[in-house]
Formats: C-alpha cells, sequence, structure tokens
C-alpha cells in the first residue's frame, strides 16, 4: 500500500481509504487465489489465517456471508464488494441519507455519544492514527456501529487502522526521501554545471593571455635585434660620413693655400681619386646596407604576417574547443531539463492521482445493508 501513496504528503480522505481497502481486497483475494483461478473457496481462503486476526471457522462464517449466491465460491468483484461492506465501506462512498441519520439519532444518546468519543480518541490515540486522517467523523461513526453492533469485529477494524496508518507513515517518510534526493540531485548538477562554465572560461582565459604574452615576447626579441643591427649601421655611416668630411676639409685646404707643386697636385689628385674610388666603395656598401635593411624590414613583416597567421588558426582551435565546450553545457543544460521535467511529471501525476479520487454514491445492495 505505500507504493500506491508514494509522493503524497498529505492526510487520506475516505475516498483514498477506500481505494486502499479495494487494494488491500485484491491482495487478499490473490493471497488466496495462487492458482489464478479467478476464484476463491472456502479451502482457499483459509490462507487468511496469518493475514487476518480471525479463526478458521470465522473465516467460513466471513465466506458464508459474502457468498450472497450460495455457489460455493467466490469472485474477485464479489470479494472486494464484500470486503468493503465486512468493514463498513463500500465499493463507493455512502452518502448519509435519510434512515441513516434516524438510526444514529435513535441509537445515541449523548451520554454515550460523549464516553464513545473518549474511548475513540485513546483507541486512535494507541494505534498511532490521531492526527493521520482528514474525516476522522467517519471513521468514528464506524467505530461506533461497531462497537454496538458488532463488537467481535470492532478488533480487527483497529488492527485494519493500524496497518493502514504504518503504510500511510511509510509513505511519508518515502515521499520525503525521494523529494530530498531530488533536490539534492538537482543542487547538486547545477553546481557542477556551474564549476564546468567556470573553469571553461578560466582555461579558454589562460590559453588567450599565454598566447599574447609569448607575441609580446617576440616581437620584443625581434625589435631588439633589428634595433641593435640598424644602430651598428647607423654608426658605420656616420664613421663614413666624417671621414668624407675630413677628406674634403683636406681638398679645401689643398685648394685655398694654392702652395702645392704639379707633384703634390698628382699625388693630391691620386689621393683624391683614392678617396672617391673609396667614397663609391663607400656608397656601395650603404646602398648594400640600405638594401640589406630593407630585406630585413621585408623579412621582418613576413614574419609578422606569419605570426598573425598563427594566431589566427590558434584562436579558430580555441572557437572550435570553445564551441565543442558550449556544446557540453548545452547537453548538460537538456539534462538538467529533463530532470526538472521529471519533476514536474511527477508533481502533476500527484495532482492527477488526488483528482481521479472523487466520492460517488453506494449501490443498492449496500444502502439495503446499511439501513
Amino acid at each position: 500500500m505505500a507504493t500506491e501513496y508514494e509522493g503524497v504528503g498529505q492526510t487520506p480522505s475516505v475516498n483514498e481509504m477506500q481505494d486502499m481497502l479495494t487494494q488491500k481486497a485484491t491482495e487478499l483475494f490473490m493471497l488466496c487465489d495462487k492458482e489464478e483461478k479467478g476464484f476463491i473457496t472456502k479451502r482457499d481462503m483459509q490462507r487468511l489465517c496469518g493475514e487476518l486476526p480471525l479463526s478458521p471457522d470465522q473465516l467460513e462464517a466471513v465466506f458464508d456471508s459474502l457468498d450472497d449466491d450460495g455457489n460455493g465460491y467466490l469472485t474477485l468483484e464479489e470479494f472486494t464488494e464484500g470486503f468493503g461492506g465486512f468493514l463498513g465501506f463500500g465499493s463507493e462512498e455512502p452518502t448519509q441519507t435519510e434512515g441513516d441519520k434516524d438510526v444514529y439519532e435513535d441509537t445515541e444518546n449523548d451520554e454515550t455519544s460523549q464516553e464513545d468519543d473518549i474511548s475513540f480518541k485513546h483507541a486512535m490515540e494507541s494505534l498511532g492514527a490521531e492526527e493521520l486522517f482528514d474525516d476522522q467523523q467517519h471513521i468514528k461513526d464506524l467505530w461506533k456501529k461497531l462497537k454496538k453492533d458488532e463488537p467481535e469485529l470492532l478488533g480487527d477494524f483497529e488492527d485494519f487502522i493500524q496497518k493502514v496508518s504504518s503504510d500511510i507513515r511509510k509513505a511519508r517518510i518515502d515521499s520525503d526521501e525521494l523529494e530530498s534526493a531530488l533536490r539534492n540531485k538537482a543542487y547538486t548538477h547545477d553546481e557542477e554545471v556551474r564549476k564546468l562554465y567556470e573553469e571553461m572560461e578560466n582555461q579558454i582565459k589562460a590559453e588567450k593571455e599565454r598566447i599574447l604574452n609569448e607575441e609580446k615576447e617576440k616581437e620584443r626579441k625581434i625589435k631588439a635585434e633589428m634595433s641593435q643591427e640598424i644602430t651598428q649601421k647607423e654608426e658605420q655611416l656616420q664613421e663614413l660620413l666624417r671621414r668624407q668630411a675630413d677628406l674634403e676639409k683636406k681638398i679645401e685646404d689643398l685648394n685655398v693655400t694654392q702652395e702645392g707643386i704639379a707633384a703634390e697636385n698628382e699625388e693630391l689628385a691620386k689621393v683624391n681619386d683614392d678617396l672617391q674610388c673609396r667614397l663609391e666603395d663607400t656608397n656601395m656598401n650603404l646602398h648594400e646596407s640600405k638594401q640589406y635593411l630593407k630585406e630585413l624590414q621585408d623579412k621582418s613583416i613576413r614574419e609578422k604576417r606569419e605570426r598573425a597567421a598563427a594566431a589566427l588558426r590558434v584562436t579558430e582551435g580555441i572557437a572550435r574547443e570553445r564551441e565543442s565546450l558550449v556544446k557540453q553545457l548545452d547537453l548538460l543544460r537538456d539534462m538538467n531539463k529533463k530532470l526538472r521535467d521529471e519533476k514536474d511529471m511527477h508533481d502533476a501525476a500527484r495532482q492527477a492521482t488526488k483528482e481521479r479520487r472523487r466520492p460517488g454514491k453506494p449501490s443498492r445492495r449496500q444502502r439495503g445493508k446499511m439501513q
């Protein structure tokens, strides 16, 4: 019976008690009908000696009272209806008729009702069922009726109430444990998703910083090498310019003094020619240096472009990795949504179960018995 009310965290109504009675009657019938014949006999009925506090003679009497047509066997329908009538319930919830009201008004007085109320309260407290049922008035009326009309069945009724109370408490414990497990699982799943997202962001950030630092370090080294090489070339150029300036000054001094002789003029012409050749060599070296510097600049530009292309490829790889991680994150979110949907379906099923149990009208045979 605990499985019937798993997830139900409230006190059962009379209609729910009737469903529990029907289920219990079905279980008892299946216990008797182990051969699965679809009906039971008096001999099959004796298998309930360990389930119900009744002697074999009492079980035979119960069988005779349930066998209305006297054919010597009971079907599941006859057993279920008779079991509900045996405990004061029908297959549907009885409504109080005018005849019922007259019976209660004629058989009870105020003093007896007060004593019965106290006795019923003590009985419910001893059975541990004082706060488990919403409609205790119906149970109280049935308890009073059994006490007055059939006291030998009162103990069986109290045993049944005790068993039902135990099943309800177990159902509540199972429901609380299930809801707690679902909450813990949802919380754990949310934490794992959050940690995974944070870890992904940290990895992307660290990878980006690493690549930027490597590129900055490479650029710094290249700039330092180029700056050093340019400085050396500039120093060489300044030295050549200084020498050229010295030579030009000497030539100017020689031209100003006009004190040379032809030999000296020839010597100076030779020196001038030599200096001119050296100047051409210097200019040629300077041109080669400029050309070499240009080649270095072109090489630097190509290297920069290659590094930019490599960085772009790394960035694309990071983007693909990020897309993969985002897909994993979406998958985890879908799993989280599925868990929430399962919880919503569970709550909806519980609500639907409550709505299906609506009270009905008693059958004609039951109204005749009650009268």
